[in-house]
């Protein structure tokens, strides 16, 4: 007898390696106790994972080692594996790990492929049948599904050490949150909490204040972010002042945002912002500063629309220094920002994928980092839509009326930009654009075009061109490949501003990918040419980056060389940065240098940042600039608390000599369940915050009512977000620190639930935070059941017998959830943490087959909201009764075709004579059969009236009915 189990899209070398290395142990049973166990008894045995019990299963004790129904065990690991026919079939642990078991009976062959699929063939010492139950080996268990399991046969327990991640090793992940086999995965699992816009949410406040005293002067400043919906829109705003200048810097904004596109009606808008806003880029032109205007865009939310270049810009407090690090090579900084918002404009991107790191330092020693994904592929070109971007703003002035950015003579006129694109294909985008720069001295209309493209799958190509009514002219176009792992760009640009003006040509190729192995080594190599007249200037820099261990270190050089009509010079220049970390302190050392006045150090960085216990820090920076022989040292000591934090810094260097300063910071936050402010040392303004309540519902109407208790101490985490909270005295967890419009899971760690009887309605519940807006979410918990009864049969003479081992199921009406249980010697059953709600409970397909059962009538019972207990519930089935049923055969053979050949003769000579193919009739037989009979003496009657030349057998057959 031979069983053929197939596998599609499963690898080869998990095998190979798990047989070498395993077989010594893997199989290996604990046969101590193995003369306590009769031969071909049934046992109960205990499934586990790690700490976790899976659950209970049959096993059939044989010639010293355990077997188990294979369809039960799948049910018990939640693989959907499921009986068709005489096959086995589904998939586990992941949809491409196909699933497929050939019963006894249909083939006798197997064929192995090791490119798409993998055959392997196990004999009757792996797989058997017994009573219609499939009983399989642990070497068949370990060799299908990677379970390695180790058998305990004195304690019958049966632990699983999985070579791959099973369902229920992920939703284990997803209940407690602790890291135990938990994904990295942007992926959201749980139903979603859909929060709409507002006509007044809680106000969201960042709030810094700074006092400097010195020698000379003292000072004052402050300055302001915030958040909120007001009139069913973001409003985000930033204000600061000096001295008795109460506003400095100011941006507001109104913004409206739709991931479904359906703003504005036919316009089908995705984002809408009136206030401050950036200028739309048109093809051939960069990115413009900021203006108070209004802004409408079609382009989707949440995914990589930039096939050329990118804008990475955001809210900070003043005073921050940022980082951009591309494919971990530093490639722009911005310090000690003072507008209260960063932006790296048009930054060249590579084909494939684009790792794009902030990282941000704030004057105190605070720092952390976020990475911007941009994937550039054919893709991006196959949108068959009109995408629009369009804005009218006021150049370099703020809705407030300070100035932004640096003045020019265009300050104060009106900029009206539009860009319009429409993918003809997956290899061909055209876009358009228009400025109009009006009310000024100097008006200026420019038309764009662009056009964006894939000449292979190894080659993208962009060029955008711009002409204006003054004479002005601009392209810039770009190749961009990906061969061997790396990226390669090669861009030209040229920029005429006006007819007057002198053109300027500028042609660059970049070229950065990984090295090493596991491509620990970043670089970027970079060859630049610019010429504008008689003057030229050219670059050839390399920059590299690496990660050891726990320390990042950069280093840049760049070889230069600039002509001009009356000199000629050359030069070197570059830096080095290294930061690491040593138990509770940081470094970050850094220095610039150049041979422009002999080869020498321009400017040393040295900081060190010291955590002394929670509450406490201090930090050192010392920055020496050589040119000017001007050494600065600074000197600080940080208090931080849940809700508030306090900095003073001590400055001296030789032209300022001393300054003492004092900062405090502080975010607040309102959370309208309960009507209070919350405040942090975090940031509730650059990022999305969430309250979660946790209550006991009484009522069971999923809704908090006044006077439900209220559940301390219960641990909550956003999956994606990467934040925790702990519900406090009234019930409440915040959630700080998520990313503006990134959808994420909210779930808990059932180990800080207290009490076993209470559990929550749903594991999860997903929700799209917003910057500045703090979210109130209720996640209701409710007492739970215990169920118990006993599962029995009726005998066909009438009596009752216990069922041992029997699989009950209880099933939610409602949702489609199932508990499952495994009774006992005597019948007796038993689930713990059942829901409230109505419930069918029936045995499953397995326990049918096993006892012989007729298909049971669900049995129905409703679970009252606390009601602790529900006792004494019986299942009862009727068994089947057997008869015997009497085939006049012609002859068995091990091949369907064969006997279908044979069928074939007979009927030549015998055409009236009906003839049938069955199969099981003999083992791994097909049998050529002439009729059917439900008594023997007629089947033994019709094999001696048949006049033929025939071999004439009657074969027995017993069914159930």
């Amino acid at each position: 007898m031979r069983f053929i189990v197939q596998f599609k899209n499963f690898s080869l070398a998990c095998i190979v390696t798990m047989l070498l290395c395993n077989s010594s142990h893997v199989f290996a049973q604990n046969i101590e106790n193995a003369s306590r166990y009769e031969q071909n008894s049934e046992l109960i045995v205990s499934i586990r994972l790690s700490k976790y019990k899976l659950g209970d299963a049959i096993a059939l004790y044989r010639d010293n080692q355990l077997y188990f129904d294979l369809e039960e065990l799948t049910s018990i690991l939640e693989f959907p594996i499921n009986r068709e026919g005489n096959q086995l079939k589904g998939w586990f642990a992941s949809e491409d790990n196909i699933f497929e078991l050939t019963l006894p009976g249909t083939d006798d062959g197997a064929r192995l492929s090791l490119k798409d699929s993998l055959e392997k063939q196990f004999s009757s010492k792996d797989i058997f049948v017994d009573n219609g139950i499939y009983y399989v080996s642990i070497q068949f268990l370990n060799e299908s599904f990677q379970l390695n399991p180790e058998v305990d046969l004195e304690n019958l327990n049966v632990s699983l050490k999985p070579g791959i991640t099973l369902p229920i090793q992920q939703r284990l992940a997803r209940r407690s949150n602790t890291g135990f086999f938990r994904k990295s995965s942007s992926d959201v699992i749980y139903p979603e909490l859909r929060s709409g816009y507002r006509i007044l949410s809680p106000q969201s406040l960042d709030i810094v204040l700074d006092a400097n005293f010195s020698e000379n002067d003292n000072s004052q400043r402050y300055s302001i972010l915030g958040g909120r919906d007001v009139g069913l829109t973001n409003m985000r705003f930033f204000l600061s002042g000096f001295n008795d200048d109460l506003l400095v810097n100011s941006r507001v904004s109104f913004s409206r945002e739709s991931l479904k596109a359906d703003l504005l009606g036919p316009l089908r808008a995705s984002q809408i912002v009136v206030g401050d806003v950036t200028p739309t880029r048109i093809p051939g032109q960069r990115t413009a500063n900021q203006g108070r205007g209004i802004y409408i865009s079609n382009k989707r939310l949440g995914r990589n629309n930039d096939f050329d270049v990118t804008t990475l810009a955001g809210e900070i407090q003043a005073d921050w220094d940022v980082e951009l690090y591309r494919n971990g090579i530093l490639i722009d900084r911005q310090v000690n920002v003072q507008s209260g918002r960063y932006e790296f404009n048009d930054i060249p991107l590579v084909t494939g994928d684009n790792s794009l790191e902030l990282r941000f330092f704030g004057p105190q020693g605070q720092r952390y980092s976020e990475v911007v994904e941009k994937v550039v592929d054919r893709a991006l070109l196959n949108q068959k839509r009109l995408g629009y971007e369009f804005s009218i703003s006021q150049i370099g002035t703020s809705l407030l009326g300070q100035e932004t950015g640096n003045s020019d003579e265009s300050d104060g006129g009106i900029s009206i930009n539009g860009k319009y694109g429409y993918g003809l294909s997956d290899s061909l985008r055209l876009s358009l654009g228009h400025t109009s720069i009006l009310n000024t001295d100097n008006n200026i209309n420019l038309l764009s075009a662009g056009v964006d493209t894939k000449f292979s799958d190894a080659l993208l190509g962009s060029l955008e061109t711009a002409v204006g009514d003054n004479g002005a002219v601009f392209v810039n176009s770009s190749l961009r490949s990906r061969l061997f792992g790396q990226n390669l760009r090669l861009s030209y640009n040229y920029r005429k501003d006006s007819e007057d003006a002198s053109a300027i040509n500028l042609f660059r190729f970049i070229n950065d990918g990984k090295l090493g192995e596991n491509g620990r080594i970043n670089y970027l190599n970079e060859i630049e040419y610019q010429k504008q007249d008689e003057d030229t200037f050219a670059r050839i820099s390399n920059q590299i980056g690496t990660r050891i261990g726990g320390a990042r270190l950069n280093h840049s050089i760049g070889f230069n060389q600039r002509e001009t009509a009356t000199e000629s010079s050359q030069f070197i220049d570059g830096n080095i940065g290294l930061d690491f970390s040593v138990g509770p302190a940081f470094f970050r050392l850094a220095s610039n240098y150049s041979d422009i006045d002999g080869f020498g150090i321009d400017s040393v960085l040295a900081e060190a940042d010291w955590r002394i216990n929670e509450n406490y820090s201090s930090n050192f920076r010392y920055t020496k600039t050589l040119d000017s022989d001007r050494d600065r040292y600074q000197f600080g000591v940080e208090y931080k608390h849940d809700y508030l934090y306090l900095g003073l810094n001590s400055f001296y260097d030789e032209s300022a000599n001393w300054n003492v300063g004092l900062t405090a910071r502080m975010s607040l936050g309102y959370e309208d369940g309960d009507d209070l402010v919350y405040a942090s040392n975090r940031s509730m303004v650059t990022r999305g915050v969430i309250f979660v309540r946790a209550f006991e519902d009484v009522n069971a109407n999923f809704e908090y009512d006044e006077g439900e208790p209220l559940l301390e101490n219960i641990k909550f985490v956003a999956n994606q977000g990467g934040s925790r909270g702990e519900t406090n005295g009234i019930g409440v967890a915040m959630l700080q620190g998520l990313a503006d419009q990134v959808q994420t899971d909210i779930t808990f760690d059932s180990r800080s639930i207290g009490d076993p009887f209470i559990q929550p309605w749903l594991q999860g519940i997903s929700i799209t935070p917003r910057y500045g807006l703090s979210q109130t979410i209720d996640f209701p918990f409710v007492q739970v059941t215990e169920v118990d009864g006993f599962a029995r049969a009726v005998k066909e003479d009438g009596s009752t017998i216990d069922l041992k081992g029997a699989s009950v199921k209880l099933e939610n009406i409602q949702s489609g959830n199932v508990y499952t249980a495994l009774s006992s010697f005597d019948g007796f059953f038993y689930f713990e943490g059942v829901l409230p709600g109505r419930y069918k409970m029936s045995f499953s397909d397995s326990t049918n087959r096993r006892y012989k059962l007729k298909p049971l009538e669900p049995v129905e019972i409703n679970i009252k909201v606390g009601e602790e207990y529900l006792a004494d519930q019986i299942l009862l089935a009727q068994q089947m009764s057997e008869y015997n049923g009497y085939f006049v055969s012609h002859g068995a053979f091990p091949r369907k075709a064969l006997a279908m050949l044979f069928a074939k003769s007979i009927k030549q000579k015998n055409p009236s004579l009906n003839l049938h193919i069955v199969d099981d009739l003999t083992e791994n037989q097909y049998s050529v059969v002439s009729g059917y009979f439900t008594v023997a003496n007629n089947a033994e009657q019709w094999c001696e009236n048949i006049a033929l030349d025939l071999e004439c057998l009657v074969l027995t057959k017993s069914f159930l009915q």
